[in-house]
């Protein structure tokens, strides 16, 4: 596993980064199909800044 030293040297204090691609659809595997387009368009816009990506999700989870 290359990829953990680096990662870590990248991201300090984390263990593994994920790509987008598979970040979404790991997040989207939980999301109810009713609501599937909102939140997938909304969650790309998002992951280009941890603090828009942190909002979000204070906003889902009220």
């Amino acid at each position: 596993m290359a990829y953990i030293p680096s990662n870590t040297l990248a991201f300090p204090g984390s263990s593994w980064q994920m790509c987008h691609v598979h970040f979404i659809r790991d997040v989207m595997k939980k999301v109810p199909n009713k609501r599937w387009k909102e939140i997938s368009e909304r969650l790309k816009e998002h992951l280009t800044s941890v603090e828009q990506l942190q909002i979000f999700i204070e906003e889902l989870e009220q």
